[in-house]
């Protein structure tokens, strides 16, 4: 696709990785792709950038046509395998998949944050209610389900007894806990904000669950974990208030945000092995 031009979010992760590999591997051209925020006036003029916020922008320079979202990629991977376009326009799967596109792109500045370059021009998704309140039930049925699972099978010797979804309510306190914080420290944003404590605690039940099944691994062979189920949650807390304390300072919110995420924390788990 020699006269083709992607447009992609410079500030996003995610967005570099996958249009350096569309280049590194010959999808696209040396010169196939462009940062949204320092796009020329000619593109400018050719594109919706508003709508290239959500939607990823694919510019043929030739005949200045312009596809967006989930169908750029198609037109470029379906380049290499052939069944990408069968897919991408089937009846019942091209809505899933659109859908799927749009819930990463939505969402994607939660998934993988960044700061921003300082430049003219922002490539920020638009608030989408729904997508986000889908993302947010994610994380909790995530945390609920293997939180609780590592709570159940690693740590009832400490006294823990099993409540079903005392996980799930654990994290939406915390969302009204640090919605509270946030409006007494007059911070704005939740809509960014709370989702980024989500998905903290949805990476803390991933990394829960991988040292889980090391622990579950180690009881099979008959090796003694002793306090390991305790310290594999201790280290998994110190890296979750470090990754949310990141968090905050990309989203330029009070340092403050993360100790009463802390406190919160501090608080809870006597409560959780009291029960």
């Amino acid at each position: 696709m020699k006269n083709h031009i992607i447009i992609y979010d410079a500030d996003c992760p995610l967005c570099r990785w996958y249009t350096g590999a569309f280049v590194k591997h010959g999808l696209l051209p040396a010169d196939g792709r462009e940062p949204y925020q320092h796009c020329g006036p000619n593109t400018r003029q050719v594109v919706d950038m508003a709508r290239a916020r959500n939607e990823i922008a694919l510019l043929n320079k030739e005949t200045g046509e312009v596809t967006y979202g989930y169908r750029s990629l198609s037109l470029i991977l379906q380049q290499r395998w052939k069944w990408i376009r069968t897919a991408t326009t089937h009846r019942i799967l091209a809505p899933c998949i659109s859908g799927l596109y749009s819930f990463i792109s939505y969402n994607r500045k939660v998934m993988a944050p960044a700061s921003g370059n300082g430049s003219y021009l922002e490539c920020i998704p638009d608030r989408h209610w729904g997508y986000r309140i889908f993302f947010m039930a994610m994380c909790l049925l995530l945390v609920n389900a293997v939180v609780g699972a590592y709570f159940e099978y690693h740590l009832a010797a400490f006294g823990h007894h099993f409540i079903p979804f005392r996980e799930g309510v654990f994290f939406i306190a915390q969302l009204l806990f640090q919605f509270i914080a946030m409006r007494l420290l007059r911070q704005q944003n939740a809509y960014d904000y709370l989702a980024h404590v989500g998905i903290v605690s949805a990476l803390g039940a991933i990394g829960l669950g991988i040292f889980g099944t090391v622990l579950q691994v180690m009881t099979e062979l008959h090796l003694q974990t002793g306090f390991l189920p305790g310290a594999g949650l201790g280290a998994v807390m110190l890296w979750m208030f470090l990754e949310h304390k990141r968090r905050v300072d990309l989203l330029g919110l009070s340092p403050a945000l993360s100790y009463t995420w802390l406190l919160f924390r501090i608080c809870i788990y006597p409560i959780a092995f009291a029960l």
